[in-house]
């Protein structure tokens, strides 16, 4: 049977579902536009964070406990050997302790510190050495202690050591080595100790 108004009826029913779907469906696609900008702007900030190594010698005169979020260390520091009157030339052994600090906004992963020292010096084992350190001897001689931290958090630092023998003509000498991290170019650094007491001939 043939009804006048059936017709427009439908066609009125087709644009109020349209509408409907369209009010419902708006919430849902801003939503999801606002869900994908978030993201957006998680993945930007988080390309913009790096790690910022910091290494170096602890800061005289500054309890422990003040490191490593309130106190960086510095590139230079003095050590004073003992040495014993008809014991050679070598000193008593001394301790010599480096700092890490990552003072940037990204956790350094897979952390690995090479520090080389001078072949003219002698190392020894500490008994309170931290873990995952080890000391070895490169052909030329030169000693190189290789520190591994898995993972350092930003405000949070690591610290390396070892004993020293060092000779009583020594006045000073430098520590290089390089910081790598996991996603990162190695970063060389330079550090300088004095030795008070060392008898330098003059000549």
């Amino acid at each position: 049977m043939d009804c006048p108004g059936f017709w427009p009826w439908v066609e009125r029913l087709s644009w109020f579902l349209t509408i409907v779907g369209v009010v419902v469906g708006l919430p849902i696609g801003i939503y999801q536009l606002v869900a994908v900008r978030r993201e957006q702007k998680r993945i930007a900030n988080e390309l913009e964070r790096k790690a910022e190594i910091v290494v170096g010698f602890p800061v005289e005169d500054v309890p422990a406990s003040a490191f490593p979020a309130e106190v960086a260390p510095v590139s230079s520091t003095e050590i004073a050997p003992h040495w014993e009157p008809g014991q050679g030339k070598m000193s008593q052994p001394v301790l010599l302790t480096m700092h890490t600090l990552n003072r940037g906004t990204r956790t350094a992963r897979q952390l690995l510190l090479n520090f080389l020292f001078p072949k003219n010096l002698q190392p020894r084992t500490w008994a309170g050495a931290p873990e995952g350190q080890e000391i070895t001897q490169d052909p030329d001689g030169t000693i190189r202690l290789i520190a591994i931290a898995k993972d350092l958090h930003p405000g949070t630092g690591h610290v390396a050591g070892t004993l020293l023998l060092v000779p009583n003509d020594l006045a000073e000498f430098d520590v290089v080595g390089s910081v790598n991290i996991e996603d990162t170019k190695p970063q060389k650094f330079q550090l300088k100790v004095k030795v008070k007491g060392a008898v330098v001939a003059k000549g």
